[in-house]
Formats: C-alpha cells, structure tokens, sequence
C-alpha cells in the first residue's frame, strides 16, 4: 500500500540483478516511513532484479498482516508490485491516516471508527515516488469488520437530506463481510446487506479511478422508524409512482431505491420506489398474512420438534439394544476363548502325563530312549491339536463379536433412517 505523505518521500530503488540470496527475518521493530512496524517474521528473497517476500508477517496498526508476493525491478522504468495480504485487526482510521491509497479508493474510512480484516491479491505498476499507478492497479478481495461506527459521512448525510432524516447521521454496523474487485483502479463492490437497527439494505456498485460513484442501496424502512417529513418524502415517491400508473399503497415498511452518483467529494443522492413496488399491499393485508404464516410456523415448528424427539428416543432405544447385543456377544466371546484354551491345556497336559508313564514303564537303556521318542511325538501331536482347538475357539470368538456389532450397527442405521424420515416428513409438511 502507499504510505501517507512524508517530509521526505520513498522512491523506487533497483534490486541488483546480480545478487541472489535468501534472508529469514526476524525484527522486533521496524520503523518504514514513519510506520511503527513490531515482530516481523518471515523469509526475503533476492534473485535477479525481484525482491520476493515469503509467509512476512508483522503487527502495525493496532493489528496484524501476513503477506507474500513480489517487488520487480527487472525493467527499473516500470517497477511493478503483485502482492496477497491477509489483514486482521487493523484500525480503520489509522489505515486511513496512514496509507493514501486507502484515502484515494476508499475516502468513507474517514468517517469511520472500529476496526476491519481484509484478504488482499493485487498487482500495480509503481511510479517513481514507489506509489501505485492506480490506473494499472488489479485485485480482488474481501473485506470484514464485527463492529464500525460511520459519522457524518458526506454521503450518508446527502441521504439523510434526501428522506428529511437523521437515521444515517451516525450508522452502527456489524459483521460486514464485502467482496470486492479492482480494476485498473476502478473499484466494484458485489452486493452486501447492512441492518442499522430497524433500517436494513442492500448495498452494491463501484467507484471509478475519477472519484465518480455508482451506487444504489435497495433499503427496507418502517414507517414508524421515520420522522413526519421522511414520511412525507415516503408519499410523495409513491404519489408520483401511482401517476405513473403504479398502483401502491403505503404499508408498514416502505422499500425506496436510492442512487448515489456524483464524486467522492460531492455526492449526489436521488430516490425512486423500488421495481417491485407496484407488489406493496396495505397493513391489514400484511398483518394477515403475517398471522397465517406465523401460525403455520408454529404448526410446523411442533411437528418437527415432536419429530425429532420421537427420532431421537429411537436412537436411544436403538444404541441400548445394540450395546446389549454387543455385550452379550462380547460375554460370550469370552466364554468360547476360555472353553478352547481350557481343552487345549486338557490335550497339551495328557500328552506330557502319557509322555510321563511311558518313560517310568521304561526299564532299561534301549526302552527309555524309545519311550522318550514316543513321548516327543505325543507331545508334538497333542500341541498341534491343541493349537488348532484353540485357534478354532478364537475365531469363532471373534466372529461372534463381529456378528453382534454388525447386527448393533444395523439397528442402529434402520432406527437412524426410521427417525430421519418422520423428521423429513414433518420439514415437509
């Protein structure tokens, strides 16, 4: 970004196209063009004519940025810049003092008190005083703010001159999220709603590198909210849209379609009835129709609260019937595993107890070492044998597991799906 105007102004510098080399930074405090920069961190490349920043981040300005991107100086009579930044917390009329380009592409932060985060991708050429050439500017982003406090804004003013209102003296605004596009200086806004107390809108336009403005706000305003002349403004717009053979009535909330053109400097406000105005009807129509949806809300609100409560006691009865069934799968589990290795030990122990009366009937040299081979042989058999019992025991073990949680699972899901629908069912009635 492009600092605030200083005693002694920045100038393009040529990164030497025969340097090449990487610095990891670490600065407790910097201090660039009179900008109080603390705890920057991050990786600074240098190679052939390009200063490259790496994941830099760094606190300023009540907040915190992280940014990554490329100063290129390869043809040192168009430096050109192409930066992301990723914004947290910034103070929005420190940004405003601190940065020209803010007072040039967004002047209505001077009005502005809070803070804001921001999502950043442009590029620009810069001129010689390292400035962007807003006309060669592109980007995009978002913009987000939890609270801000906008007073006496030349705009917003001009609106309240043309409704006869001080609604938009001082506007309280909360979690605003805008997109945003740049290009070649000209800024576009995607449409965003903003709710100032009863008030609400829907904003979106652009503003042009001359400082023109083109926007419009589609805003919904209560009656009851606006002073006696508002309200006479109110009629006169509906007055003059029925002699254009519209066809309204004045209802509790007015929609009013405002245009704001002119320049920065000195906007210009005009009102008109919304498009759609000629689709208002009369209080008593909308209060009936308010009641009838209100009470088949509320029908439709108990239907699915009951719904969800029969689903969810379906659940419950369904996940203790599948616990049980995994317990006693798991009981028995146990019990075959303990039957297997106790007739496995019941083989192992009368191959060794045989084993053992063979060599004690053996009564001299040539009958031992016989006895000895038999008994070797038994042994041999009767652990084999034992091994395959209680391999045998252990699958079967385990398969009466696995059956029991596929079956839990499967109650589970019948009872899932059961509740669902008597959920879907009463979303849909």
């Amino acid at each position: 970004d492009e600092p605030a105007a200083t005693d002694e102004e920045l100038t393009v510098f040529e990164v030497p196209k025969n340097l090449d080399f990487e610095l990891n930074a670490n600065f407790k405090k910097l201090i660039y063009d009179n900008i109080n920069i603390d705890n920057t961190n991050g990786k600074i490349l240098i190679k052939n004519g390009i200063a490259s920043l790496v994941n830099l981040s760094m606190n300023l300005l009540d907040g915190s940025m992280k940014m990554s991107g490329d100063y290129n100086t390869v043809n040192i009579n168009k430096p050109f810049v192409n930066f992301d930044f990723d914004i947290s917390n910034f103070d929005i009329k420190k940004s405003f003092e601190t940065f020209n380009t803010i007072q040039k592409l967004a002047p209505i932060a001077e009005s502005c008190k809070g803070k804001f985060s921001m999502t950043l991708s442009y590029n620009s050429d810069l001129d010689n005083k390292m400035e962007p050439v807003l006309n060669t500017t592109n980007g995009n982003g978002k913009l987000s703010t939890k609270n801000i406090t906008i007073e006496n804004s030349p705009t917003f003013n001009k609106l309240n001159e043309a409704l006869k209102t001080d609604k938009f003296k001082t506007i309280h605004l909360q979690n605003l999220n805008i997109s945003f596009k740049i290009e070649n200086g000209d800024i576009t806004v995607e449409p965003f709603d903003i709710k100032m107390g009863k008030l609400t809108a829907n904003v979106s336009g652009s503003q042009n590198l001359d400082q023109t403005l083109k926007y419009k706000m589609d805003i919904n305003m209560p009656r009851s909210e606006l002073g006696g002349q508002a309200n006479q403004v109110i009629n006169n717009l509906i007055s003059q849209a029925n002699t254009n053979g519209a066809n309204i009535k004045a209802g509790e909330k007015v929609n009013v379609k405002a245009f704001i053109g002119g320049t920065v400097t000195n906007p210009k406000v005009t009102l008109n009835l919304k498009d759609q105005a000629n689709n208002v009807v009369d209080d008593l129509k909308d209060q009936a129709k308010e009641k009838l949806k209100e009470e088949y809300n509320k029908a439709k609100e108990e239907a699915i609260r009951k719904a969800e409560a029969e689903r969810a006691k379906l659940m419950a009865e369904a996940d203790a019937k599948a616990k049980q069934l995994i317990a006693t799968a798991e009981k028995t589990s146990k019990q075959i595993k303990a039957t297997g290795k106790k007739t496995a030990n019941q083989i192992r122990n009368e191959a060794r107890k045989k084993t053992a009366d063979l060599k004690n009937k053996a009564n001299n040299p040539i009958s031992k070492k016989a006895a000895e081979k038999a008994g070797q042989k038994l042994i041999k058999e009767a652990d084999t044998k034992a091994n395959k019992v209680e391999t045998k025991a252990n699958r079967k073990a385990n398969q009466t597991v696995k059956t029991a949680k596929d079956k839990a699972k499967k109650i589970r899901n019948e009872a899932q799906q059961k509740g669902d629908l008597l959920v879907k069912k009463a979303k849909e009635s």
